[in-house]
Parts: structure tokens; sequence; C-alpha cells
């Protein structure tokens, strides 16, 4: 068994706790807002309703590094490279 099967058996029980979102008012905190659209996290503000707990777990099994492997911040899921770095995520 590869180590991202390993990994993925002994997280496949993890429970995920969805945020908590905030609605804010129409002019409420509108610095903040401008903030938000100024450094683009709009999308990241605005947590999906619905996601595939599969999906997130095999995810977090092909990102744990291993021995000898580099530390780029990427995953294989379902057959696609997800780069997770500071440059993609901003």
């Amino acid at each position: 068994m590869m180590f991202a099967e390993k990994r993925y058996q002994q997280i496949k029980n993890w429970t995920f706790i969805t945020e908590r979102q905030i609605k804010l008012q129409d002019e409420e905190y509108s610095e903040f807002t401008v903030e938000i659209c100024r450094i683009n996290w709009t999308k990241l503000a605005q947590p999906l309703a619905k996601f595939d707990e599969d999906v997130v777990r095999e995810f977090y099994a092909n990102a744990w590094p291993t021995e000898g492997q580099s530390n780029e911040l990427k995953s294989k899921v379902r057959g696609t490279w997800i780069c997770y770095d500071r440059n993609v995520i901003n």
C-alpha cells in the first residue's frame, strides 16, 4: 500500500466542521469589504455550502509529504494536480 493510501485510511473517519458564515449588511464594515475585494479574497470569504468529503480527504492524503519527497505545495486529486502555494492562493 502506498503512503497516500495509508494516510487516506488514517483520515477516512475525519469529520468536517463547515465554516460559520457571517453575512454583512450593505454598507456595514465597508473598509473591510473593500480590502477583501482589493486582495482578491472574495471566493475565500464565501466558502461553498456543500463539498465532497472524499475529495477533501484525497487532497489531504496526497498533500502529506513523505521522506525524500519535495516540499512542493501541491496535491493530486482525481488525477489532477492542485497547487496551493502562496502565489496560487493570492
